[in-house]
């Protein structure tokens, strides 16, 4: 295939980046005029085996999906060239005592820092999820002598993409590795909207290189005639016209060139031209012409890209009758298929004359295209409440509110432009209400939740019910991080009001989250059989659309992520594998699609191992999540501390951590820690290590001192007051205050313990026997295995409930 006279130009500028020291270049010209495939084509031509290439880019128009260029570009391979796909390789530890020390000490060496130093300068720069994108550059890139990054298509890019790109380019922003190798090619098509985006032009004037792609010479057209398999005598007359026309679009110069040469154009070609070409087409389809017509009318609505998905739930075409529709609509060349359910009109002048079509009929299209995206993605808030704007429709404010609120959950930031468009469409009251839930949002993320409350109890001054239902997930979250018995029942009474999806006016999303902070503010009161009915009531909802829509699967493995708090060992341990498995990348050394996730289905996964007596297994679960953390260490992953916990334990039960390196491993653990409800339990760990070397008076009062810390009263979850009197009776036992001892134990009642009452009690009586031996005494090693003649050969959770204490695993609920 011979490249256009335009194409053999900019190799000339690719090889001035690729062979010296110009470090970006920015490629401009007429959309499909071939600027990515001959970038694309060059490369293999230029770079040497010591480079990589890296492809970044969006083949559909999806604006409305926050970063989706570096995202999909990451985790598809597809995106990445073939032979240089890039595969992220993790520093392996040696299965030696000084490898094993090595690893948990820097895990708790990074929780003591919060996270890598790199990570703190960083704060205010970057927000989380672009911290989650370069640290998979950073990772994946480091050990690449060259690196060539090709961000094509930016015409397509939503605006946090292009504001990473611009951040990374201009160079004032923390310098990462991977950046000191890497060089930019960035391409992009002109096109009508693009004044409305000013950081294309700010990202344009960053680069060191500019090429504008050259207008095509009439040789050209020949040249893709012949490219394309096309016998035309083209005349300069035909080839001026045929220039006006495409536009230098190439896949619309092969349309014309069809019509050519099926002799339905001999002379002038004109939209109006084209308009009947296409009706002429569409005769032969009878009756399913009105039917393609509603369908691309729709779509173009939608825009030049459009989900075949959303297309047949808004049309309610039965499923049969629409895939033929769009099989049909495919065989005319009026679409093509791009990425997944994702399908392009065949050409722009295509949507525009199905667009002129449906202009008198917007206001319905807009209204049902946004009614189905509340069925079937609800949490897509900004493109819903854009919809409604177009029409001026009074709910678009409440949503435009609402997806603010979700970018301060999933970044804890929020960029200038979506709070300008967001501040633009609401009311006052909305306006001061962001500003106090922004505040409320930022304490909490400082773990400042007695702050995060003051805030949240003052907003008095919203009128929507979804907004108020906002304020008490949040307010409910950090009610739960106290051992409070008050606010812990308040963390579900102040729920219950906006439990039912009819009072948050349908609006799927928010009833859902409320019903997770729900199960888990149920949990922590020991209501587990009302949390249990939350759950089936939840997960009935996600999964009729769990299918489609992203954030549905998303929410149903996060609540197999937690399945262990409400869930017997067994079948929350067969739950939460299934949620690794979900997030784990699925080539082995790939990237993880999403790392937060991905490491706390790790951390819960290795708790519930633990549990279940398989102590090695456990240990191996940590341990990778505690290499990813290693890895990827400029992502700010969250509560290391919990994980630091599983390690150590199951690092014992494993013979890889003697006594005295947990103690040492606990205390720094314990020392990081502000006064919140796990430190607790970090304490009641510590002080069984204590024990174990025999030093029960040490164990005893760090106990009573850390659960006086916590002004504890009553603890309505039976975990943490069960362990401060179930172990301090042991130490009292140990020390030789037997009687003590025995009667402290027998004081426990089944209301008192937490989850697996039955198996505790049994663990108890069997204990407290042992305690009436006359005359028998034992060192804390020994105690510890007393009732080894009860474990089970086959390695089951008797392996560890039996043991002479009651640890504790940790876990992350947090949804």
């Amino acid at each position: 295939m011979k490249y256009l006279s335009s194409q053999v130009e900019l190799k000339e500028k690719i090889a001035l980046l690729v062979n010296n020291d110009v470090r970006s270049l920015f490629i401009e010209g007429e959309a499909e005029c071939g600027k990515s495939y001959a970038v694309h084509g060059f490369m293999n031509d230029l770079i040497s085996d010591e480079s990589d290439i890296l492809n970044v880019a969006s083949q559909v128009d999806l604006k409305d999906i926050d970063y989706y260029p570096f995202s999909h570009g990451l985790e598809n391979k597809d995106f990445i060239d073939k032979n240089k796909y890039l595969i992220s390789t993790l520093d392996t530890y040696s299965d030696s005592k000084e490898g094993n020390r090595k690893l948990i000490s820097a895990l708790i060496s990074n929780f003591l820092r919060n996270s890598d130093r790199k990570k703190l300068r960083l704060e205010g720069i970057f927000n989380e999820k672009e911290l989650e994108i370069l640290s998979k550059l950073e990772t994946g890139l480091k050990k690449r002598k060259k690196v060539i990054i090709i961000c094509s298509n930016l015409q397509f890019w939503d605006n946090k993409s292009l504001h990473l790109l611009f951040k990374l380019l201009e160079g004032s922003s923390q310098r990462f590795d991977f950046l000191d190798k890497s060089k930019f090619i960035i391409v992009n098509s002109l096109t009508l909207d693009q004044e409305c985006n000013p950081f294309i032009e700010k990202i344009k004037n960053c680069c060191d290189k500019e090429h504008t792609m050259s207008k095509f010479k009439s040789n050209d057209y020949k040249i893709l005639a012949e490219n394309f398999f096309y016998n035309l005598a083209l005349e300069e007359q035909t080839i001026a016209v045929v220039s006006k026309l495409a536009n230098e679009n190439i896949p619309y110069i092969k349309e014309i060139f069809s019509e050519l040469s099926n002799n339905f154009i001999k002379d002038k070609f004109s939209f109006s031209k084209l308009k009947r070409v296409l009706e002429e087409k569409f005769r032969g389809f009878g009756a399913s012409r009105n039917q393609i017509n509603e369908v691309l009318e729709y779509a173009s609505v939608i825009g030049y890209y459009f989900s075949t998905v959303e297309l047949e739930k808004v049309t309610k075409i039965h499923k049969d009758d629409f895939i033929k529709i769009i099989t049909q609509a495919n065989e005319l060349s009026l679409i093509s298929e791009k990425d997944e359910d994702y399908y392009s009109f065949g050409l722009e002048v295509i949507k525009k004359i199905f667009d002129s079509q449906a202009e008198n009929k917007k206001y319905k299209y807009y209204t049902d295209l946004e009614t189905i995206l509340k069925e079937i993605r609800p949490s897509q808030y900004l493109r819903r409440a854009r919809y409604l704007k177009k029409i001026d429709a009074m709910q678009a404010s409440d949503l435009f509110v609402l997806a603010f609120l979700k970018q301060l959950r999933e970044y804890r930031s929020i960029d200038s432009d979506s709070r300008g468009e967001i501040e633009l469409f609401t009311s006052r009251d909305q306006q001061v209400y962001i500003i106090n839930m922004e505040r409320a949002y930022n304490a909490f993320h400082e773990e400042k939740y007695d702050e995060a409350i003051a805030i949240l109890e003052k907003i008095t001054t919203i009128a929507s019910e979804i907004l108020k239902a906002e304020i008490q997930i949040l307010l409910s979250q950090c009610y739960c991080k106290t051992l409070d018995p008050q606010k812990r029942k308040k963390s579900v009474e102040c729920l219950l009001p906006y439990s039912d999806l009819s009072t948050l006016a349908e609006e799927k999303d928010v009833y859902e989250r409320v019903l997770q902070r729900l199960l888990i503010s149920y949990v922590h009161i020991n209501e587990n059989d009302m949390a249990l009915r939350i759950e089936g009531i939840l997960k009935k909802s996600l999964a009729g659309r769990a299918s489609i829509d992203e954030q549905a699967r998303y929410t149903i493995n996060n609540l197999n992520r937690i399945s262990n708090s409400i869930h017997e060992p067994e079948a929350a341990s067969h739950m939460m594998l299934g949620s690794v498995e979900f997030y784990q990348p699925s080539v082995e050394g790939d990237i993880p699609s999403s790392l937060a996730d991905y490491y706390k289905a790790l951390c819960n996964y290795s708790g519930i191992q633990i549990i279940c007596g398989e102590f090695r297994e456990a240990f191996e679960t940590a341990v990778t999540a505690t290499e990813i953390q290693e890895e990827y260490d400029i992502f700010p992953f969250p509560r290391l501390y919990l994980l630091a916990n599983n390690l150590i334990l199951s690092g014992y039960f494993n013979h890889k951590f003697s006594i005295e390196e947990c103690v040492e491993f606990f205390i720094d653990v314990l020392n990081g820690l502000p006064i919140i409800a796990d430190r607790l339990l970090i304490a009641s760990n510590l002080s069984i290590f204590y024990a174990l070397k025999n030093e029960y008076k040490k164990a005893k009062e760090l106990l009573l001192e850390e659960a006086e810390k916590q002004k504890m009263k009553r603890d309505e979850e039976g975990i943490y007051d069960y362990r401060v009197i179930f172990n301090t009776a042991i130490y009292e036992f140990l020390s030789g205050n037997r009687e003590k001892g025995i009667q402290q134990l027998s004081s426990l009642k089944k209301s008192d313990s937490p989850t697996q009452s039955d198996e505790m009690l049994k663990k108890q009586s069997l204990l407290i026997e042992k305690m009436k031996v006359p005359n028998k005494n034992y060192s804390g090693i020994e105690w510890l295995h007393v009732l080894k003649e009860h474990y089970d050969a086959n390695f089951t959770t008797t392996d560890y409930f039996y043991l002479g204490y009651t640890f504790t695993t940790l876990y992350n609920w947090d949804m």
